[in-house]
């Protein structure tokens, strides 16, 4: 069976916070092992997701695209980051929680940008390269999983390219703050594609992209599989719209 579906950016975000609570080693860390989730509105789902709470999205931020400009939450407006270790909900800081980390736990952290290869790309504000910055050498040294759970609303043609545009001392005038790109390839991206197929076996293809109203940066994915499956994450997608 073949459907059409729309979903907008909060249904997005629902879908892929689904997709990631689903996978097995989420399911197996939240009982055994740390799981860190840093800010971010897509984070903020999943956050909701794995403990059945319910967060304020708008605080759950650092940097942001918002008010017309590269903005960035005032340190006293946000929430803080949360870790789950083995069950019990933290708030912790990444730079608290990082040194406990090690081999079987994971490390969320959103990107702004992904291209056609699945590099990530994560804009920083700061000159020390931000959450990102500071996570990928303990991530990487240790053999820590980083998931990056982002919308295909953020694909852009080359993460490298923009990479290379150059740093935050090399710009000259920004609106807002001045940043930079930083490219990550050894993520486990979730996208909108990897969430359906994680949660009803089906496959999904991005058709279009960006309507009007209520529905300005929504996609359209064409999807294909079972007829029960095609149905079941229809009726998932009309119940998640009538609660956004």
């Amino acid at each position: 069976m073949r459907a059409l579906i729309v979903l907008s950016p909060n249904e997005s975000k629902r879908i892929i916070a689904r997709g990631v609570a689903s996978l097995p080693e989420i399911k197996n860390a939240l009982k055994n092992s740390i799981i860190h989730i840093s800010r971010g509105t897509t984070n903020a789902y999943i956050y909701e997701e794995l403990t059945g709470k319910t967060v304020d999205k708008n605080s759950f931020v650092a940097g942001f695209i918002g008010d017309g400009k590269l903005n960035v939450l005032p340190p006293e407006e946000r929430l803080k980051s949360i870790t789950i270790n083995q069950g019990k909900i933290l708030e912790m800081e990444p730079q608290e929680i990082l040194q406990e980390m090690s081999v079987g736990d994971i490390f969320i952290k959103g990107g702004n940008a992904i291209d056609i290869n699945g590099t990530v790309g994560v804009l920083c504000a700061n000159r020390e390269g931000g959450t990102i910055g500071m996570a990928i050498g303990p991530v990487i040294a240790r053999g820590i999983k980083l998931i990056t759970p982002l919308s295909l609303s953020k694909l852009v043609p080359s993460v490298s390219e923009g990479s290379e545009e150059g740093g935050i001392d090399s710009c000259d005038q920004a609106m807002g703050l001045k940043v930079a790109l930083f490219p990550v390839t050894t993520a486990t991206v979730i996208t909108e594609i990897e969430a359906l197929r994680l949660l009803y076996g089906i496959e999904a293809v991005l058709i279009a992209q960006s309507g009007i109203k209520d529905m300005e940066s929504a996609l359209v994915f064409s999807i294909k599989g079972e007829s029960d499956n095609i149905k079941k994450a229809i009726q998932d997608i009309e119940e998640i719209k009538k609660n956004s």
